[in-house]
């Protein structure tokens, strides 16, 4: 319900604002997981290298990653945006960069 000055009410408003961050942050994910294909950003600057390799593990034993798979399997504990994160860094040491 809009008010008096066109804002969303309190009670839907929570919800827009949680969607927008989620969105954003998925965004900003994969434009960091870019960064980090790309050498141009080091993983140690969004993702601790516990979970890195946590998550490392777990996708180099899959056939197939799908990443709603992944982040299930570790109870969403992970977003998806630090999922394509570490995913993207896999990518770039299989290439031989570090």
């Amino acid at each position: 319900m809009r008010g008096a000055a066109g804002f969303v009410s309190s009670g839907s408003f929570g919800r827009t604002i949680q969607s927008n961050a989620r969105s954003n942050f998925v965004h900003s994910g994969r434009h960091v997981a870019r960064g980090i294909a790309a050498g141009e950003l080091p993983i140690d600057d969004f993702v601790p290298e516990a979970d890195r390799d946590r998550i490392a593990a777990h996708l180099a034993n899959l056939d197939e990653v799908k990443l709603a798979d992944v982040r299930l399997h570790f109870g969403e504990a992970y977003g998806f945006g630090t999922l394509r994160i570490v995913q993207a860094w896999m990518e770039r040491q299989a290439s031989g960069h570090s």
